[in-house]
């Protein structure tokens, strides 16, 4: 009698089988990059622009990159993405998103990036990590409406010698849900002009963990008027992290099957 095993636990019977390691997560791609997003657009396919203030604006240019652009003090705008029942809030279970972008900001100023996540539909009082550039010569790499967090920060010296360099930033946020329905969540931000790494960690308590958006807002805000900030996303992608015990049992059932086999032959 033959026996069929799914696609996943064959995956990692091969990689057994040439000794290699299994992988800690799997995980599955919820959205990724902006390539199919029509030039000119306010939003990416599949995204909402939900908030625009005063002049500030959003497109998806010619190499099929998101801008944000937010001209004045106070100005925003934000677009966010609905990801349903795409991330389970089983133990173990959460969700990892990786964006590389750019970002820039003026003297006497500071641009705001904010990667939302875990939001309502409006965005209002979501849960975010703001990289806010510039503010009093710092880069800080900060968890906002959130129930616990410890923020990383550069600044002075180092800041100042960063910026004039363009670099180009690489943001990844992960996010494990625990036993008592709780977020773990841990934020990193590289550089590609040094080694510099930010670390920030926080927790998001289970009644405030109840939204399915994912986003990214641009804000401007300094001293005075008219100071301009704009960010450009040259990538985005959302994964779903299954429980890591899952993949585990499909194998141990398909080892211990195959084992019955070769009992029997």
């Amino acid at each position: 009698m033959s026996t069929t095993f799914p696609p996943r636990t064959l995956l990692l019977l091969a990689a057994l089988a040439g000794g290699a390691a299994l992988p800690a997560q799997a995980s599955t791609i919820l959205y990724s990059g902006f390539g199919d997003s029509t030039v000119g657009a306010t939003a990416p396919a599949g995204w909402t622009r939900v908030a625009n203030s005063g002049s500030a604006s959003s497109t998806i240019t010619a190499d099929h990159h998101f801008s944000q652009n937010a001209p004045s003090n106070g100005q925003n705008t934000l677009s966010l993405f609905n990801t349903g029942s795409g991330i389970s809030r089983a133990a173990g279970d959460g969700f990892r998103l990786t964006s590389t972008f750019s970002a820039t900001s003026g003297s006497a100023q500071y641009e705001n990036t904010a990667f939302f996540f875990m939001a309502p539909s409006d965005g209002a009082n979501a849960p975010r990590v703001n990289f806010n550039m510039g503010y009093s010569n710092t880069g800080l790499l900060e968890f906002s409406n959130v129930t616990t967090n410890v923020n990383d920060t550069f600044g002075g010296t180092a800041y100042n010698a960063l910026e004039p360099q363009n670099p180009i930033y690489t943001f990844t946020l992960t996010g494990i849900f625990q036993a008592n329905g709780n977020l773990n969540l841990t934020a990193t931000l590289a550089n590609s002009v040094n080694s510099t790494v930010l670390t920030s960690t926080g927790t998001l308590n289970a009644a405030s963990a109840t939204g399915t958006y994912f986003g990214i807002r641009t804000a401007a805000g300094g001293e005075g008027s008219g100071h301009a900030a704009s960010s450009v996303h040259r990538s985005y992608l959302l994964e779903a992290i299954p429980e890591p015990s899952s993949a585990m049992l499909l194998l141990g059932g398909a080892m211990a099957t195959l084992a019955r086999r070769r009992r029997r032959g």
